[in-house]
């Protein structure tokens, strides 16, 4: 086989943000065609992407050698990969080469609910979701999008949602990868994983990964739009925005706060999203159950790609924030298909940030989480928007709570009481670069006075760079502050793999990384040869 190539096509993520000139652009399908990429181009660094929604500069740069796995032809259009909504996925990415294949393995010896699953990293979301709906096994966290790839939430460090889960790499139990010499490597070894799946791409090209999953369950979804007041109950009532404010009893707002932290600490999946100045909120807090007792008796039927469109056709009429939703309304389906609720999310082009905030222990007792430092977070937000007559944020903004997590440069890790994500968006075509990275830099700000210093941290696939943390660069912020012990520890990490497999960090250096992993890495490169 010959690999597709391209010589100096320019390169540009899908958010518009990040700009760069490649010298060649390879779309591999094998492991084979990664080996010889390596082998061939000793001189040269290379950085791999997927459907490029990475909003930060983790990309190959000018001069540079670009592995896509996707081809060029969907990441440039338009609507990435419409054919997802009329074809069976996993019989295209059995047909489609190594890279974009699922292997299952059965289950462990005294562990039949527990499965391993091989997971090529050109696989989306969706390829998986359909796998799991035919085998009947499922990750307990995804990211909402289907058209990112494996190596895209691998190497973002993506996280799912709901306060018992860790990051999506959490429950990776190997990854495969081609090292800088061309060779097939390995790691299964947990404290190994840790780093090796926080590295962003420095040890090699990842070509697999191994899931751990768990038997199906199934959702019991009761999305609610709930009076902004209610859904996240205020602080301080007198400090709501105008427009936002709903006449409430002491006894209704206390009942508020209880079905909040109810939601917050005990829900699988918990997500409340707030359109611009809209007076309610979407709830989509849910959990699951074994099995579906009643209303489900005609999902078996449907072929497994249709399933999910029924769901979300139904689901976002129902989460409309101009339409009225029914009070009885219940949506129960399969467990991926509730993770995947909002279809077609990432054909918009739009400017994202996300920051993750540390749950700090309730002053009264150390064991319980400070919800109220959450509420703080969501309300300081919304106050921000409401602080001029024409905000920048003019999509919405989403809060997910989450636990901590394993891996070393996970933005979770170490926050032992659970992680609060704030995403905030906006249209690209609707706001100039100066008024969002004002709107930015004031959130980041509002968020660094709720967080102990250091402990802010931003979410790695999102816009970040351009912004100062307490008055630092990010990129200094990070190396210096939010991960000064961090980044030494996966380096030391890498360091011990790369002796028992034949390479160095300055190999790393020279071969898999760009200016900003410089700039976090490798500050003083000759240290680390």
């Amino acid at each position: 086989m010959i690999m597709e190539v391209y010589a100096d096509i320019p390169f540009l993520n899908w958010q518009q943000n990040v700009q760069t000139r490649p010298a060649l652009t390879f779309v591999p399908s094998t492991v084979l065609g990664l080996q010889n990429l390596i082998k061939a181009y000793p001189h040269r660094r290379i950085r791999c992407s997927g459907y490029r929604h990475t909003r930060s500069d983790f990309f190959a740069e000018d001069g540079d050698i670009l592995v896509s796995f996707v081809s060029l032809h969907y990441v440039a259009s338009v609507l990435p990969e419409m054919i997802s909504m009329f074809s069976d996925r996993i019989n295209e990415a059995e047909l489609s080469g190594e890279l974009r294949s699922v292997q299952t393995f059965p289950p462990r010896a005294g562990q039949p609910d527990t499965q391993r699953v091989r997971v090529g990293v050109a696989v989306t979301p969706e390829e998986l979701r359909e796998w799991a709906i035919a085998d009947g096994w499922s990750l307990p966290v995804d990211v909402t999008a289907d058209e990112v790839t494996t190596g895209g939430i691998v190497g973002s460090m993506c996280h799912g949602s709901g306060f018992a889960h860790k990051s999506i790499n959490d429950y990776i139990r190997s990854v495969e990868y081609v090292d800088v010499n061309g060779v097939v490597q390995s790691i299964t070894d947990a404290k190994e994983l840790h780093a090796a799946l926080g590295c962003f791409g420095l040890m090699g090209i990842i070509t697999h990964i191994t899931y751990e999953v768990k038997k199906m369950t199934f959702a019991v979804m009761q999305p609610r739009k709930v009076k902004t007041m209610l859904a996240v109950p205020p602080p301080d009532p007198s400090h709501v925005p105008e427009a936002l404010f709903v006449e409430t009893s002491p006894d209704e707002l206390q009942e508020a706060i209880v079905d909040f932290e109810r939601r917050a600490a005990q829900d699988h999946y918990a997500e409340w999203s707030w359109f611009s100045y809209q007076s309610d909120v979407l709830v989509n807090t849910w959990s699951t159950v074994a099995d579906i007792i009643v209303g489900t008796d005609f999902y078996p039927d449907i072929p497994a790609r249709w399933q999910s469109q029924i769901l979300a056709t139904g689901n976002m009429a129902v989460l409309s924030p101009l339409t009225t939703d029914p009070e009885d309304l219940t949506i129960k389906t399969k467990l991926p298909n509730a993770l995947h609720f909002r279809r077609g999310r990432h054909y918009a082009r739009s400017r994202n940030m996300e920051i993750e905030l540390p749950i700090p222990p309730l002053a009264t007792d150390n064991s319980k989480p400070d919800w109220l430092t959450v509420r703080k977070a969501w309300w300081g937000a919304l106050n921000l928007v409401y602080s001029s007559a024409n905000s920048p944020m003019r999509l919405a903004m989403d809060m997910r709570i989450t636990g901590d997590s394993d891996i070393i440069m996970a933005p979770q890790r170490g926050n032992s009481h659970g992680t609060v994500a704030l995403e905030i968006g906006s249209v690209t075509d609707t706001v100039t670069e100066e008024e969002w990275q004002t709107f930015c830099q004031s959130f980041v700000d509002m968020l660094t006075a709720l967080a102990p210093e250091g402990k802010l941290r931003p979410h790695w696939g999102k816009e970040w760079v351009k912004m100062r943390f307490g008055g630092l660069p990010a990129r200094e912020y990070i190396r210096t502050s939010a991960y000064k012990t961090e980044i030494p520890e996966c380096l030391a990490m890498l360091q011990k793999i790369g002796k028992r497999q034949s390479w160095t960090l300055n190999d790393l250096h020279k071969r898999f990384s760009n200016k900003l992993l410089d700039d976090l890495f490798f500050h003083e490169p000759s240290e680390h040869a």
